[in-house]
């Protein structure tokens, strides 16, 4: 999940100052060991049961194509919006869907000069859809819809957004413009103009408050594939570990601790996790499940 900043809700000047603090005190100590590591001396059964995903007596089971790797975002009225990855350079458009009804069903999206790479989707409300793609050239441009994925009108640039970048996996997007990070950049989740994480390939999580224009690391999680920061402290994240293909997993204190909430008992590949009012949804393979028992089972919608 990646916030349009421009359009995001900051946590006011007070909050800023108190992720700023948090931020410095991390830096200088050494980052903890992750809890959810895999370890021989560990007991399987005290982990969460696996969570066996089946259809409702009248819902059947719906054959989904896998998307491959998406961008996903969900808001509080059951608005949510999927877009595949695409690669910049290449032809072909990656699909880009929305749903109303918190991802039961999907409706493509169809712009008139649709991107090739989506670098960033942001569900606010139907009312309040945003998606930063790259053209052909590799530069960024931004679309926004105020009709539920109807009507889309689109410009050049990135529009103040947050977002991963075209070209350099080191750098990502931030309002002021391209920034380094540090590391090989595979997920980003902002949540301010100037507070943001990203997700290295390596498993390691580095934040910034002032904007990008520093980051420190805090924290890891081995395996994973997406992350979604709520707040400087609350983010949700789903990882293939040794022990689950599937795990989605949440932090209280910026990402040095992590719990296993839930093993999806699914058959295909962890692609994206997101949280909207509550409730998490996880895009597995072709299925895209939820949860409104903080994220203790999940189901499709």
């Amino acid at each position: 999940m990646v916030r349009m900043s421009s359009w995001a809700a900051t946590g006011g000047v007070a909050a800023l100052v108190v992720v700023d603090v948090a931020l410095v005190a991390l830096a200088v100590q050494q980052v903890r060991g992750n809890d959810i590591a895999a370890s021989d001396d560990n007991d399987a059964s005290d982990g969460p049961t696996p969570v066996v995903t089946e259809p409702s007596p009248d819902r059947p089971d719906r054959e989904s194509p896998d998307p491959g790797p998406v961008l996903l975002d969900a808001a509080a009225d059951d608005t949510v919006l999927r877009a595949g990855r695409g690669s910049c350079g290449e032809s072909e458009s990656p699909l880009i869907e929305v749903s109303s009804d918190s991802g039961a069903t999907f409706d493509p999206v169809d712009l008139r000069e649709p991107p090739v790479d989506v670098l960033g989707v942001s569900a606010s409300s139907a009312s309040d859809l945003f998606l930063v793609g790259a053209d052909a050239a590799c530069l960024p441009v931004i679309y926004r819809s105020t009709d539920g994925g109807e009507n889309w009108v689109s410009a050049p640039g990135s529009g103040g957004a947050w977002h991963l970048a075209a070209v350099g996996v080191r750098r990502v997007h931030a309002p002021s413009g391209s920034v380094p990070v540090g590391c090989d950049v595979l997920a980003l989740s902002a949540f301010s103009d100037s507070g943001a994480r990203v997700l290295c390939t390596d498993g390691l999580l580095r934040g910034t408050a002032d904007g990008g224009r520093s980051w420190v690391g805090l924290g890891g999680l081995p395996g994973a594939v997406d992350i979604a920061y709520q707040t400087p402290a609350d983010a949700w994240g789903l990882a293939a570990t040794s022990e689950c293909p599937a795990a989605v997993l949440q932090t209280a204190d910026g990402g040095a601790d992590w719990e296993e909430t839930a093993c999806l008992d699914t058959d295909g590949e962890p692609y994206a996790v997101s949280v909207a009012d509550g409730v998490v949804l996880a895009q597995i393979g072709g299925d895209l499940l939820t949860s409104s028992d903080g994220g203790a089972t999940f189901a499709q919608p």
